[in-house]
């Protein structure tokens, strides 16, 4: 896993009554460490994934998407914490809400 890569530009859209459905797989020749945390970090609300050694995913119910949404976001910051590591993998100023 690349440690020193920059921090990368993330587009999230969010979509009333509907599930958020995403998975962000390793790198080929690359797997998560046991006890690996990705999260979706919105500032009062974080969304964990949950995490494989191949994979991190999420399945979050339109309940907490609508939530989510009602509480009107601005940025997200996507965080992987592994033993003594703690990155902020990707960042996005505003997020997108369709319908």
């Amino acid at each position: 896993m690349d440690l020193t890569a920059p921090v990368a530009d993330l587009q999230l859209n969010l979509t009333r009554d509907t599930d958020f459905v995403r998975v962000l797989e390793a790198a080929e020749g690359e797997s998560f460490p046991p006890g690996t945390q990705v999260v979706l970090d919105f500032g009062d609300t974080q969304w964990p994934a949950t995490v494989t050694t191949e994979q991190a995913s999420w399945n979050v119910d339109k309940a907490e998407v609508n939530a989510l949404i009602a509480a009107t976001p601005t940025q997200c910051h996507l965080r992987y914490t592994s033993g003594g590591v703690d990155l902020l993998w990707a960042h996005t100023r505003t997020v997108a809400i369709d319908g």
